[in-house]
């Protein structure tokens, strides 16, 4: 996994993962789910796999 995410600077990386949770929250969408978060952390392992690719 590692190899994947490279070295990811850790506070950028929780902005990325608990972002869109919290903006849900603060503006009162629907609460988000199980099957949400799930997309969240792929959406962004796919990103991070992208960008690693692209510079490797």
């Amino acid at each position: 996994m590692r190899a994947q995410l490279g070295d990811p600077d850790v506070t950028f990386a929780l902005t990325q993962l608990v972002g869109p949770i919290v903006f849900a929250r603060l503006v009162g969408l629907e609460p988000i789910g199980t099957a949400d978060c799930a997309r969240l952390v792929d959406d962004f392992l796919a990103a991070r796999a992208s960008d690693h690719d692209r510079r490797g």
